[in-house]
């Protein structure tokens, strides 16, 4: 025990962007986890210098609840240490499995600093070693695509996902969330192979970025916010989204095929809607998942080159 933790050298088991549920609370919060040994840290977000909370696992029972789906409860007996919820059935069962290996494991001290991935893009692309050459478009399966999209815009799209089935439903989001991890994937294995330039993406990325800057604006302010002042705020939303559209189809219809390119029309045309973002952003009921999303656009706007 005292090698295997001492000055932070027990392994991390696993980390990654997960919701936490509080204790009374509608909704809930995404933070980075990282499990070291038997002791799970929560930070604000990936990069965090210092924990926010420490949970240890050794004698905790891991539990899914099924009165609550995707849900993981840890307990110490008949008390909650920590409830967290998976965004989708592989990740539950990647979570309860590690999370049963660690309360057999002894405790750690918290590591000296969670590093956040090097030469992070805030287009969200980054090489899994597993991909090989292949890309998207050429059959590569989902569980690999998702290797190669980094954690900040893998909780953007998850986000993104859950208004989505609100306000359309499940297929759509489950359609959306597939086209942007292709056109992603794509663009990422374009540039590698230097048919296309990182400038381009940052062409794309300055109307991304100013929409949703927009949109967080109008979570935390709406309510002091005119109707007119509203509206005007989901125009520039509408024209912004829809520059992205156009800069980002000019940039891959050289290299892709005409379906595939339909993927970036078939996304974009939902995301600039104006229905879409009317009820987006207008519907009551959504408020937990509008604060979800905005705070996953919120951490996305926050990585610069």
């Amino acid at each position: 025990f005292f090698f295997v933790c001492l000055y932070n050298m027990a392994e991390c088991t696993k980390s990654g962007y997960i919701e936490r549920k509080i204790e009374n609370k509608k909704k809930g919060k995404y933070m980075w986890f990282a499990l070291h040994g038997s002791s799970l840290f929560s930070y604000t977000e990936q990069g965090s210098v210092q924990p926010k909370e420490t949970f240890q696992l050794k004698g905790a029972a891991v539990v899914q609840p099924p009165e609550r789906k995707l849900a993981i409860d840890i307990m110490n007996g008949d008390k909650v240490i920590v409830s967290l919820v998976a965004t989708s059935k592989d990740e539950l069962e990647s979570w309860v499995a590690t999370l049963n290996d660690a309360t057999s494991l002894d405790e750690c001290d918290a590591p000296l600093k969670e590093k956040k991935k090097k030469n992070q893009i805030s287009v969200g692309i980054r090489v899994g070693k597993a991909v090989g050459g292949k890309v998207a478009t050429s059959g590569v399966g989902k569980g690999v695509v998702k290797n190669v999209v980094n954690e900040e815009t893998k909780l953007l799209i998850v986000s993104l996902k859950k208004i989505i089935a609100k306000v359309e439903s499940r297929k759509v989001a489950e359609e959306i969330e597939d086209n942007l991890m292709r056109i992603i994937t794509k663009s990422f294995f374009l540039e590698k192979a230097k048919k296309i330039t990182l400038d381009e993406f940052l062409e794309a990325d300055a109307p991304l970025r100013e929409a949703f800057e927009n949109l967080v604006e109008m979570r935390d302010y709406r309510h002091r916010m005119r109707p007119e002042t509203v509206k005007q705020r989901l125009n520039v939303v509408h024209e912004r989204l829809g520059n992205v559209e156009k800069i980002i189809t000019a940039m891959l219809v050289d290299h892709m095929k005409p379906a595939n390119v339909q993927r970036i029309a078939r996304t974009f045309g939902l995301l600039a809607s104006q229905d879409f973002l009317d009820k987006a952003w207008g519907t009551p009921e959504l408020e937990e998942e509008r604060d979800l999303l905005t705070d996953a656009m919120n951490r996305y706007t926050q990585f610069h080159f």
